[in-house]
């Protein structure tokens, strides 16, 4: 393993990240990225003294959208000095409408101050912070990666016993592709799209997904994710990005199970890649000639590449 990115949430202080760094005999290099989850859901409770935390560690103050934006600046400048090279979101709720600055700005002090925010000035928020971090993102080189159709904290018995990340997480209905359209256009007129990966939790409008991603420039679909990360949940992906665009551009297999033991994934992976690579070049669909350099691609040289920012 040349490189690993762990998930970071942006108040983390990364102090394991530098002692990893600073041990010289340990070749693995070990990068955060950028998780903006609790930044953006403004209605879960102790979003308050999230933000105060996120205030001390960033040396500011923030009272407003624009102390809040300086602060995740400082904090993003902070993870990039520390190696970063991705960021990520996966939160059940996806804008259907981006929020001026003065609206955002209302919907922030109202989460601030305990306030109720209606759906529609949540979702605002949320598009108007997206707006935000993709710029940044451009500015700085990074990929952002969105994990779109989760529902967090299925049952509500569990997660009142045991908090967060405990109350089974399943998959979320399908996302509009209207909304996730506007977004990307959006994004794209304002700032000029980052590297983008884009993941869905619900396969059933995959292809719609696919087909937006290839609407716009430096945006791709990302590896079967979760609920989908099995032998048919992965070929089946990797045959959509096939026919919607190029599967040589495919980043390949990613473990998000925060557990070491999981590098078997990838074989995993591999093997379910390379039935499919054979198949296609038995049956006179692929070169045969090329396909050691499509697998390499797929398996290694496209994240090598994004990791590196060549």
């Amino acid at each position: 393993v040349e490189t690993l990115c762990t998930t970071d949430d942006i108040i983390d202080t990364l102090e394991y990240h530098k002692k990893i760094k600073e041990d010289k005999s340990f070749k693995t290099r070990v990068l955060p990225s950028f998780r903006t989850d609790n930044l953006l859901l403004v209605r879960r409770t102790g979003y308050p003294h999230y933000i105060k935390k996120l205030a001390e560690v960033s040396d500011a103050e923030i009272t407003d959208l624009e102390g809040l934006k300086a602060a995740v600046i400082k904090r993003l400048d902070f993870f990039c000095l520390n190696g970063c090279r991705f960021t990520d979101v996966g939160i059940p709720y996806f804008p259907d409408r981006i929020a001026d600055e003065p609206s955002a700005d209302d919907t922030f002090k109202k989460a601030l101050a305990g306030a109720e925010i209606s759906d529609a000035e949540y979702l605002g928020f949320i598009g108007n912070m997206y707006l935000f971090l993709a710029a940044e993102y451009k500015k700085r080189n990074l990929v952002m990666q969105m994990h779109l159709a989760v529902y967090r904290n299925a049952n509500s018995n569990l997660f009142a016993a045991l908090g967060a990340d405990c109350g089974v997480d399943c998959v979320g209905d399908e996302i509009s592709g209207t909304a996730l359209i506007h977004m990307l256009d959006a994004i794209n007129k304002n700032s000029g799209m980052p590297q983008t990966v884009i993941y869905t939790l619900n396969p059933s409008n995959a292809a719609q997904i696919a087909s937006i991603a290839g609407a716009f420039p430096n945006v791709r679909c990302g590896a079967a994710w979760w609920f989908c990360d099995h032998k048919r949940g992965i070929r089946e992906e990797m045959e959509i990005t096939a026919e919607n665009s190029s599967l040589g551009s495919f980043l390949g297999m990613l473990t998000d199970s925060r557990s070491f033991l999981s590098y078997a994934r990838h074989d995993y992976f591999r093997r379910i890649l390379c039935d499919m690579l054979g198949a296609f070049v038995e049956n006179g669909e692929y070169d045969g000639g090329s396909v050691d350099e499509l697998a390499a691609r797929i398996c290694y040289k496209n994240a090598k590449e994004a990791v590196e920012n060549i």
